[in-house]
């Protein structure tokens, strides 16, 4: 994801402002398209299948990374970097909170829509946000044959449900990027610089 957030912010410095808009299209493009691909992921997959698709969503993460401040900054005038600075900050701390809350709640209801899958007795550990807690390793190594199988399937279908749902917001961004402009010089011109240093030298 660095390596991908270093590309994205050194081509939109040298890039033509244009690239601002691609840059943020083939992000949300990557997302989308990894997340949509892990929807068929299932626990026979291979681990070189699960390396490559993470690789991709990681790809469109960090191009957004080192970008998406300056994609916004670049929507304002110049005097306005602070606020708008200060609201994007607020947004993401607001987007972290959620970015976790949202998935669980998928993935929670999921399970609970999916209980009869599962035999009558190991519902009550997995509803409420049960499967979400016991999702280890060691949980599911405790049963076998096919319990295991069930239990394996339901969390591949919670885990589903959370990708759909993911992709949404990924695909939503997508869609969004129509709305982007190209963006603005983040600093002063050299008139507006000269315009105020003239100004200034008049008070003094």
């Amino acid at each position: 994801m660095v390596v991908f957030s270093i590309v994205g912010g050194v081509a939109i410095s040298k890039l033509p402002r244009s690239w601002a808009v691609l840059n943020s299209l083939l992000a949300f493009a990557m997302i989308s398209i990894g997340l949509g691909c892990f929807t068929i992921l299932t626990d026979s997959s291979l681990i070189a299948v699960h390396v490559v698709l993470q690789i991709i969503v990681a790809g469109g993460n960090g191009l957004l990374l080192a970008t998406l401040l300056p994609n916004v900054q670049g929507q304002f005038n110049p005097e306005d970097m602070m606020a708008v600075t200060a609201l994007f900050n607020f947004l993401r701390s607001f987007a972290l909170v959620w970015g976790m809350t949202i998935p669980s709640i998928i993935f929670d209801q999921s399970v609970n829509r999916n209980l009869g899958r599962v035999p009558q007795e190991l519902r009550p550990l997995l509803e409420g946000g049960g499967a979400y807690i016991r999702a280890s390793n060691e949980f599911m190594q405790s049963f076998h044959g096919t319990t295991k199988e069930q239990i394996l399937g339901l969390y591949e279908l919670a885990l589903r449900d959370t990708w759909w749902g993911a992709m949404a917001f990924a695909l939503l961004g997508f869609v969004l990027v129509a709305l982007q402009r190209p963006g603005k010089p983040s600093t002063p011109s050299l008139e507006d610089t000269q315009q105020s240093e003239g100004e200034r030298e008049k008070v003094g």
